[in-house]
């Protein structure tokens, strides 16, 4: 049987005292990008505590226009202007749907 652990406690830093509060994370989003020359696979994973993954969403983009020698900050400009990747880590979007 688990025990969920969740804590009270005061932070002192210098001459100022502040209260803490910190739960466990019971479950997590995780988003994987898969990079190829052409092809950037997405897969928006699920994890809870106790269960199987859920895939939430996998997908494939071929045509993202991107310059020959491409950098890392270029895929992630292209994929935030061509698809909504930030809004797939709120676990109440059911992305592909």
């Amino acid at each position: 049987m688990q025990f969920i652990q969740y804590s009270d406690f005061y932070v002192d830093l210098g001459d100022m005292q502040f209260p803490m509060f910190s739960a466990p994370v019971l479950s997590e989003r995780h988003i994987g990008i898969d990079q190829g020359i052409n092809n950037f696979a997405i897969a928006v994973v699920e994890r809870t505590i106790g269960e199987n993954p859920n895939i939430v969403a996998v997908k494939n983009y071929t045509n993202l226009d991107l310059r020959m020698g491409f950098k890392a900050s270029d895929v992630i400009l292209a994929l935030a202007q061509q698809i909504d990747l930030m809004s797939w880590m709120n676990p109440v979007n059911s992305v592909g749907e």
